[in-house]
C-alpha cells in the first residue's frame, strides 16, 4: 500500500469536484498527500481492483457504489444499512464506508433547517436511498414521487425502508404529488448542468412546503431553489453535503478533525471554483 495516496474512482470523471475540495482538505490538515482521478469503466473495476489497493484509501462514485461492495472485506456502519459504499479505506483489511449520510444531516445544521415532519422526496437512486433512511431515523412522515418508469423501484425501497425503520412512507407519481410538506428534497437529476432551467415538480407544491433541499450541486442555484427562494422559503443546495462528506472521508482514512468555520470557508470556495471551472 502506498502511503497518503488517495484517488476517486467513478465513469465517467469530467466535472468532479472531488479532487479540488480533497486536496484543500488535505491542505487544512497539514498533511502532505496525493489525490488522484480514476476513470474506471464498469466491466474493469474487478480486474483493476489490485491497483486500488495500493491506494491509503478512495472514493466512489457512479456507477461503482454498489460493485465495490463485493470487493470490500467488510463494510461499516451506515455503508451497512444503505447497501451502497462512497468511500474505502486500505489497509491489512478494506473496509467500505458511506459518508454520504454525514453529509445529508450537516446540511440541515448548515442552513439551520429542522429535519422533521412531512417530507417529499423525489426520485428513489442511491442518493435517494440515504435520504429516505435519514428521514426514517428522524421519524419523518414520508412520500417518494417518482416518474412512472420508476414506480416498481420507488416501492420496492418504500417496503425495505418501511421493514427495517416502521416509517410511515408512501409512493406516489412527480405528476401527481399533491399535499403540503415541511421539506422536498430533490434527489433526482433534473435541474443539474447543462439542464438548469428545469425543475422536478411545479411552481405549485413548492408553495406548499416549508423548504427545499436540492441535492444538486451544479449550478449552485437550480431553477428549484431559485423559486423557493422567490417564495420566501428556506432553499438548501448540495454543496455542504459534498464537502461534509467529503471531511468525513478524511475523518475515516486518518482521523481528520475540522473547524466548522474552516469548512464553511470550503464551501463557498468550492462554489466559486465550480462557477469558474464548470462552466455553470
Amino acid at each position: 500500500m502506498s502511503q497518503n495516496k488517495y484517488a476517486i474512482i467513478g465513469f465517467p470523471l469530467a466535472h468532479s469536484m472531488s479532487p479540488f475540495i480533497h486536496r484543500r482538505l488535505f491542505d487544512i490538515s497539514g498533511m502532505s498527500a496525493v489525490y488522484e482521478m480514476l476513470e474506471i469503466p464498469p466491466e474493469k473495476l474487478e480486474s483493476e481492483f489490485d491497483l486500488l489497493r495500493e491506494y491509503s484509501g478512495f472514493n466512489v462514485t457512479i456507477p461503482h457504489k454498489l460493485g465495490i461492495i463485493k470487493m470490500c472485506d467488510r463494510l461499516a456502519g451506515a455503508a451497512e444499512v444503505y447497501s451502497s459504499v462512497n468511500c474505502v479505506k486500505c489497509g491489512d483489511e478494506v473496509v467500505g464506508y458511506n459518508t454520504d449520510a454525514e453529509g445529508f444531516l450537516r446540511t440541515f445544521e448548515h442552513y439551520g433547517v429542522k429535519l422533521c415532519g412531512k417530507v417529499a422526496l423525489l426520485g428513489a437512486g442511491g442518493v435517494a436511498r440515504t435520504a429516505l433512511y435519514e428521514c426514517a431515523a428522524k421519524s419523518c412522515d414520508i412520500t417518494i414521487a417518482v416518474r412512472e418508469s420508476s414506480a416498481e423501484s420507488a416501492q420496492k425501497l418504500a417496503g425495505e425502508v418501511r421493514t427495517k425503520t416502521g416509517a410511515a412512507i408512501s409512493v406516489t407519481a412527480l405528476s401527481t404529488l399533491t399535499g403540503e410538506y415541511d421539506i422536498i428534497i430533490n434527489a433526482t437529476p433534473v435541474g443539474m448542468y447543462p439542464n438548469a432551467d428545469a425543475m422536478p415538480v411545479p411552481d405549485d407544491a413548492v408553495s406548499r412546503c416549508g423548504a427545499v433541499f436540492d441535492l444538486i450541486y451544479n449550478p449552485d442555484q437550480t431553477k428549484l431553489l431559485k423559486t423557493a427562494k422567490a417564495m420566501g422559503k428556506a432553499a438548501m443546495g448540495g454543496m455542504p453535503m459534498l464537502v461534509w462528506q467529503a471531511a468525513a472521508a478524511h475523518r475515516i482514512w486518518y482521523g481528520a478533525d475540522f473547524d466548522r468555520s474552516d469548512i464553511d470557508t470550503l464551501i463557498n470556495d468550492s462554489r466559486v471554483y465550480m462557477e469558474q471551472h464548470f462552466h455553470s
